[in-house]
Order: C-alpha cells, then structure tokens, then sequence
C-alpha cells in the first residue's frame, strides 16, 4: 500500500534495444522500493514507474537499472563467438 504521494515518471533508458533488455530492466525497476509498477517500453527506449515518492529512492531506481543493462550487455558478449 502506498505511504505518500503516487505519480507516475519516465526515464529514457540507454542500451534498451532487446525484449531480454525490457524484461530485466522492468523486473529490476519492480524490485526497487517505492516503485508500484514499472513498464519499459522497446521502441521508446523509457521507463515508465509508478512510484510512492515517501519510499522511492531515485539512486536506487538507477543504481538497478544500470546493473541490469550490465548484465544484459555482459550476457551479449557472451554469445558471441
């Protein structure tokens, strides 16, 4: 349940150019606390969150979806021959 405020915010993503991509920059956005839901969209290259702005902590949000474009950037990498 919310404790503050609800509002929805977007960010653009670098790097968001894969489904895999959206998948796991939208289930790390949901982990963050303070984001209700959270919605990436391919062909934008955004984020859309729903957020409680008494729990949502921007520097996680970022911090969460910096790591996963890490890891989708390592897992490409790896596929490579």
């Amino acid at each position: 349940m919310a404790g503050g405020t609800v509002r929805q915010q977007s960010w653009r993503v670098a790097g968001l150019d894969c489904p895999d991509c959206v998948a796991l920059v939208e289930r790390s956005a949901r982990e963050v606390p303070g984001v209700l839901e959270a919605h990436a969209e391919l062909a934008t290259g955004r984020l859309t969150a729903t957020i409680d702005e008494a729990t949502f902590a921007p520097d996680a949000l970022l911090a969460a979806t910096a790591e996963a474009a890490t890891e989708v950037a390592r897992a490409a990498e790896a596929a490579q021959p």
